[in-house]
């Protein structure tokens, strides 16, 4: 019989989530925080996580939400989502 390793869970750090944004989405979200009571909700809600489930669906609904207040460009959350995970992105 054969044994496959585990796969490991798609979990990234909060830092390795921002840095899988661009310099100018990062700007924007940032900005976004301060007038947008839905963009503060989804990154204060970031901020509390121990890390990032990249399979969680408020992760998911989240990303979604800020490409569709076009502070990601189109098709930049599934692109997030979608990359490999690195060993030096996890907790």
């Amino acid at each position: 019989m054969l044994f496959l390793p585990e796969p490991k869970p798609a979990h990234i750090t909060l830092l390795a989530l921002n840095l899988r944004f661009t310099r100018t989405e990062r700007d924007a979200i940032r900005a976004a925080e301060l007038s947008d009571p839905d963009v503060s909700d989804i990154m204060y809600l970031m901020r509390q996580a121990s890390f990032i489930s990249l399979t969680d669906p408020t992760t998911i609904q989240g990303l979604q939400a800020l490409e569709f207040k076009g502070l990601l460009g189109s098709g930049r959350a599934t692109e997030i989502l979608n990359q490999v995970v690195q060993d030096k992105e996890r907790p």
